[in-house]
């Protein structure tokens, strides 16, 4: 089951560097953003999706997975999370 999350009026706080981490199909290789800068903002989240999973362990396991994180160039914020 997977469930479509509306966040059409809901604007994300962010802040912190952007941090290597391990691709994982390749380990010798790095996955990284395009740019490697530093963003510290509001960003809108589109096409968020929650997917429930039972791991092998039989336990029930949270996946989201989103479209798109963007950031939001003008206006305040509607809400923060």
């Amino acid at each position: 089951m997977r469930l479509l999350i509306d966040t059409s009026s809901i604007q994300f706080q962010v802040a912190g560097p952007t941090k290597a981490r391990p691709d994982f199909r390749d380990k010798e290789q790095q996955a990284e953003t395009r740019d490697g800068l530093t963003f510290d903002g509001f960003t809108q989240v589109r096409g968020l999706v929650f997917a429930p999973l039972v791991g092998r362990d039989s336990k029930i396991r949270r996946s989201f997975r989103a479209d798109a994180v963007e950031p939001v160039l003008s206006g305040k914020s509607v809400q923060a999370a």
